[in-house]
């Protein structure tokens, strides 16, 4: 009966000893799994951005930096105060952005290429006044010349509305004929296909005009623009006399 409990106990301890053994086993399988992951977890909050790196949302500047701005679109981690400020405004041959879209001092953005970019001003030191007249009361030429009757005389007397106008430069005297009349011409609605008041030509004191002729109408039409043309012109003491070389 003895070697019976004997034998019985024997195989209990036994069945401990091998219990015990691996419990240790899963214990320390245990501790080598849970050890690295904490160490990883610690390494992720060691973790920071060096000056002059880019900071992310999982990833913060290291300590004594913080993400300072190096344009209007662009962070890195940099030392505190030290990043971008939008100008005031910009420079000659910069760019003017949205949030400097100001040029300096007398500079103002000029198209080159496909861009503006900040350059000088193009001023006028100087101006010039432009003088015509026009019909003072509000009726047109048909009025005076109207095909059967042409009075060209009374409608020359009755351009008495005198108009000025500054431009900018200093303009020569055949640019402020041409200006003079090309303005005139278009204040009193003549057309300007049969004006042609760009090809005037002004030399050695006379002026050649190139208005339109030979078409249906053009009779009426110069009833009243040649005239117009000497009224206009009387201003001028630099002309002596104006040529009419009509063309087709």
């Amino acid at each position: 009966m003895n070697k019976k409990i004997l034998f019985l106990l024997f195989i209990i301890f036994s069945l401990s000893a091998i219990g015990l053994g691996c419990t240790k086993q899963i214990i320390t399988d245990q501790a080598s799994q849970t050890v690295p992951i904490i160490a990883t977890d610690l390494e992720k909050n060691d973790v920071c951005v060096e000056e002059g790196q880019s900071p992310t949302d999982n990833v913060k500047c290291c300590v004594g930096l913080e993400a300072v701005a190096v344009d209007n679109a662009f962070a890195v981690c940099g030392k505190p105060g030290t990043g971008y400020k939008p100008k005031e405004c910009m420079d000659e041959g910069e760019t003017p952005f949205v949030d400097t879209p100001k040029c300096c001092g007398n500079l103002e953005p000029v198209l080159k290429g496909d861009k503006y970019v900040c350059a000088k001003k193009l001023i006028d030191s100087k101006s010039t006044d432009i003088h015509y007249y026009l019909l003072e009361n509000p009726v047109g030429s048909n009025y005076f010349c109207d095909g059967q009757n042409e009075d060209s005389k009374r409608y020359k007397k009755s351009l008495t509305k005198k108009i000025t106008l500054t431009v900018p430069g200093n303009l020569t005297i055949e640019e402020k004929i041409k200006t003079t009349l090309g303005l005139a011409a278009k204040a009193q609605f003549f057309n300007e296909s049969y004006t042609r008041t760009d090809s005037i030509i002004f030399e050695n004191g006379v002026v050649t005009m190139h208005s339109a002729s030979g078409w249906a109408g053009s009779s009426i039409f110069y009833c009243a623009w040649t005239p117009f043309v000497e009224r206009n012109l009387e201003q001028f003491r630099e002309v002596k006399e104006i040529k009419w070389q009509a063309s087709q």
